[in-house]
């Protein structure tokens, strides 16, 4: 296929103070794909001046490849509201995203979308990251990389709700924003990321809206790496203990989200009562080793019980506790 009858590949990098060689490494490693024609735009959610400048200049220096474009009022408004800022100012058939501290491997982009022109009922593909710990330099005490292949050992298409199931219940790699790509018609349909999700679990916000609705495709190939340092918001999330805080509010926004939308899904519901159910309270949180074993315990408790229980029994449990759930919440 020529460049020409080649659909356009819109590329997404949000970034917010953003360290400048982790952004034009960012850059690069998007410039130096093989596939054509390519769109980036940088979107500043609120940067200071250092690296709003260091992102116009990347653009300026590219001859039109990169675009830099900012919040409208200059504030910073989350990864959500920028990356939905980005795909409403592009125009590519294809939509990927990269944060501005992650850095793609090559060929990247022509497999993804030889993989969504394969397959035209499928709205999103993605696969393996490498978690980057040695960007740095390695040290002998420090692990170097790793690459999560839970559920993505094999290539599949996961129909709706399989893909949303799997990663609530853990059982599939939930990700890296960097990693994926979605065809720009389902990404419009279900809304895009949602705005109030600023930072932790906004990724996963927009997977279940979009696995509620389209097929997704898995595939055992690694594409991003996803740089590990502790200014990210995970760690920073983690270091605060904030983290049981954002599931929990992850969770109870798609048991709402799926009353809304009528989502009759007995097994979403299930695995959003049981995810609820392994997820302690914000006030337990605090005793961080009791609820690691709490959660172990739980999740043993669950294996034995999906072995012996059968499922419409089993089912009806689960989305009884969801609804008292959701009463305790709403007294």
């Amino acid at each position: 296929m020529s460049a020409d009858q080649q659909s356009t590949v819109s590329v997404i990098v949000p970034f917010f103070n953003t360290r400048e060689d982790f952004l034009r490494e960012a850059v690069a490693s998007i410039l130096s794909q093989d596939y054509q024609p390519l769109q980036v735009l940088l979107v500043d959610d609120g940067s200071a001046d250092a690296a709003g400048s260091a992102a116009r200049e990347i653009a300026h220096a590219s001859q039109g490849t990169v675009r830099y474009i900012s919040q409208p009022d200059g504030q910073n408004r989350g990864a959500s509201a920028a990356r939905n800022l980005g795909v409403s100012q592009s125009t590519g058939e294809y939509v990927a995203f990269l944060d501005a501290d992650d850095v793609w491997y090559p060929g990247k982009l022509a497999e993804q979308v030889a993989l969504l022109e394969s397959m035209p009922d499928v709205a999103m593909v993605f696969g393996l990251s490498e978690y980057w710990y040695d960007w740095r330099g390695s040290a002998p005490d420090k692990p170097t990389a790793f690459v999560p292949k839970l559920g993505a050992t094999r290539k599949r298409v996961l129909s709706p709700p399989e893909f949303v199931v799997k990663f609530l219940r853990g059982r599939i790699i939930v990700p890296n924003p960097s990693n994926v790509m979605v065809r720009r018609g389902p990404y419009v349909t279900c809304g895009g990321f949602e705005r109030q999700f600023t930072g932790m679990y906004d990724d996963q916000v927009f997977y279940a809206k979009l696995g509620l609705r389209y097929k997704t495709c898995v595939v055992p190939k690694r594409w991003d790496r996803y740089r590990q340092h502790p200014n990210s918001l995970t760690a920073l999330a983690r270091i605060s203990d904030d983290e049981i805080r954002h599931r929990r509010r992850f969770l109870a926004w798609l048991a709402e989200y799926c009353r809304v939308n009528d989502i009759e899904a007995p097994e979403v519901w299930e695995a959003i009562a049981k995810a609820l159910w392994l997820c302690p309270k914000a006030d337990q949180g605090s005793i961080v080793r009791l609820v690691k074993v709490a959660t172990w315990a739980k999740k043993r408790l669950l294996h034995v019980e999906e072995r012996v229980v059968p499922r419409k029994l089993r089912r009806r449990w689960w989305l009884r506790r969801e609804w008292e759930e959701q009463g305790e919440q709403e007294r």
